[in-house]
């Protein structure tokens, strides 16, 4: 599938107009961004109010809203932000109707030239659920490094799944990168 024209711009989800914030809650619910999820659970407005609410001035959470061409695509965040260790958590998801042209790809990058070039942190950590297949290649093809697995770690669709553990440092990112740029991942 051809890569989508254009650049994914990151927006701080704190930052973002209503309709973006309003619009996060319905992508987040759709029932193929939930499949891959480890809380898949349907989130209600009362819900997702108290999560916006919980993101002011939080300094261990960061979410973004990844727009392409002014419309929400997708979601990169950032948790468990250790600023001493210099090390976070990331994840992310993309529209199930925008996926295959480069858009994971694009928000992967944006987040991770923001994460060591201007955040300041020193390595990424990732969670994936063993079924997420597309995840897993994208995580491997940017060159993020297996550091191991929960074992049955969600129970979803009638069968454990694992979490396989990943991570990145800034050194990793700054050296794959050249090859990445202009590349379909």
């Amino acid at each position: 599938m051809p890569e989508a024209k254009g650049t994914i711009n990151l927006v701080d989800l704190c930052e973002a107009s209503v309709q973006v914030r309003e619009a996060m809650r319905d992508l987040r619910n759709n029932d193929e961004v939930r499949h891959f999820m480890i809380s898949q659970g349907e989130i209600s407005p009362e819900e997702h109010s108290r999560w916006l609410k919980s993101l002011e001035g939080n300094r261990k959470s960061k979410v973004f809203a990844a727009l392409f061409q002014d419309k929400l695509v997708g979601q990169a965040n950032l948790t468990q932000i250790d600023g001493d260790n210099g090390h976070a958590e990331w994840g992310f998801f993309v529209d199930p109707k925008m996926r295959r042209h480069g858009l994971g790809r694009q928000m992967l990058c944006a987040l991770l030239d923001f994460v060591f070039n201007d955040f300041g942190l020193q390595k990424i950590n990732a969670g994936v659920l063993s079924h997420n297949e597309a995840s897993l290649a994208l995580h491997k093809r940017f060159g993020f490094v297996e550091e191991g697995r929960r074992r049955r770690h969600a129970f979803q669709d009638g069968a454990w799944r694992d979490l396989v553990l990943y991570g990145m440092t800034r050194e990793e990112w700054h050296a794959a990168k050249p090859s990445l740029q202009g590349k379909e991942a």
